[in-house]
């Protein structure tokens, strides 16, 4: 499936998409659909009555599946994944920060999300998946994920790509998440073909690439069509005993499934580290484009094999305004566009406080007074992807329009 070259996606689209996929298994007479029934998980068993996976298998169609407040917060540890194969959405403790934990016990996957159904996940710690294959903690084929103040912690893909997540073909969403020490050969915490995204306010920490030829320390990503805002970026590796390439994310386009197409707004990608492309590796290749489109971000301190933010290979395109760089690379020019660009000789320092922990696990760096990135931004600049004023910073602190902004995912 080729990739679409325009399709905007966003958390409410994929969420919309849920709705009338469950309202229409939910069907109902009279003036419209019926109520959606809510399923509740009464115990942390693996298996049988009232545990997650026996909500999941016998939920009638449209039906949500809640756990019943009564139960106290803890861990169930699965056996076997579980397996998805119609619309389901599944929410933990809304409205608190207590969590409920899914383990794989360092054993298992924990979720296989078949073609064309869709999962949306909500409120939960997804920890210790683990699999030979891609997507330790959720494989998903062709389908629609949706992810909303989820961890996903410590899982492992051994041989395969995304430690975190898998997704080959669909649609993802994911909105105050956190994806922290998870690792793969390919794509860290995620890795992902033909697929179009929208991330939101999400951190990656200490994701990891290990291979031979090693791609991308948090997310290797193929012919996709990705939008990222306020998300940050801090730690992640990619190492291989012949080359490694991007030690964020490592981006490119294929004959196969077409374009790639990244969007970075209001991002922070430091200390990241690679053989080449310490914070973004993207190529090109096939004749299809691979194109990385940055505004307001931070790229600056990362590394590897030397001083070095990014790298583009085989005619890769790199764009952007005001971005705080601190090594040039491709078409980004200190002055230009209100792009703040260091060189190898003089790399621009950010100057970022140590990193910090913010509600639901979320890692951030945020500018030390005195930073360059600190009302680097014009008011009324700072923008999404899709061009809309951004309101807010990583945390969901308010961005005022009428104030300049800061450069990177949080305000100081």
């Amino acid at each position: 499936m080729r990739a679409p070259r325009s399709l905007q996606p966003c958390l409410t689209c994929v969420l919309a998409s849920l709705a009338i996929a469950l309202s229409a298994c939910g069907g109902g007479g009279g003036g419209g659909p019926a109520p959606v029934q809510v399923i509740q998980v009464t115990n942390l068993n693996n298996a049988g009555p009232g545990s997650l996976r026996d909500a999941v298998e016998n939920a009638p169609p449209g039906a949500w599946i809640t756990f019943d407040p009564t139960l106290a917060v803890g861990t169930i540890t699965l056996q076997s994944p579980i397996a998805i194969d119609q619309p389901r959405v599944i929410g933990g403790l809304s409205g608190t920060l207590q969590r409920f934990t899914i383990s794989g016990g360092d054993a298992t996957r924990l979720f296989d999300v078949a073609s064309g159904a869709a999962l949306d996940l909500r409120d939960f710690i997804l920890r210790e998946g683990r699999s030979v294959d891609s997507g330790a903690a959720i494989r998903a084929l062709n389908a629609s994920i949706a992810l909303s103040r989820v961890q996903v912690f410590d899982c492992t893909s051994e041989m395969g790509g995304g430690g975190g997540l898998h997704m080959g073909g669909g649609v993802l969403a994911i909105h105050d998440c956190a994806f922290t020490l998870n690792s793969s050969w390919s794509g860290g915490a995620i890795s992902a073909r033909e697929t179009t995204a929208l991330i939101e306010q999400t951190s990656f920490y200490l994701n990891a690439s290990n291979a031979v030829s090693a791609y991308g320390g948090a997310l290797s990503l193929r012919s996709v069509n990705w939008r990222m805002v306020n998300c940050t970026f801090d730690s992640n590796t990619s190492t291989g005993g012949i080359s490694s390439q991007g030690g964020a994310i490592y981006v490119r386009s294929s004959g196969i499934g077409g374009p790639s197409m990244l969007w970075l707004h209001a991002c922070t990608l430091t200390r990241n580290e690679a053989d080449e492309g310490g914070a973004v590796f993207v190529s090109q290749q096939d004749g299809e484009t691979a194109t990385l489109a940055l505004h307001a971000s931070i790229l600056a301190t990362n590394g590897g094999a030397g001083i070095d933010d990014g790298q583009l290979e085989g005619g890769a395109d790199v764009s952007g305004s005001h971005n705080l760089i601190g090594v040039n690379f491709g078409g980004l020019f200190h002055g230009v566009n209100g792009n703040q660009v260091g060189d190898a000789f003089t790399p621009l320092d950010p100057d970022l406080e140590a990193v910090t922990t913010h509600t639901g696990g979320r890692l951030m760096r945020r500018p030390a007074n005195g930073s360059p990135a600190v009302d680097a931004i014009p008011a009324g600049i700072i923008h999404d992807p899709n061009g809309a004023l951004l309101t807010e910073d990583q945390r969901g602190i308010e961005r005022s329009p009428a104030l300049p902004a800061d450069v990177g995912a949080i305000e100081r």
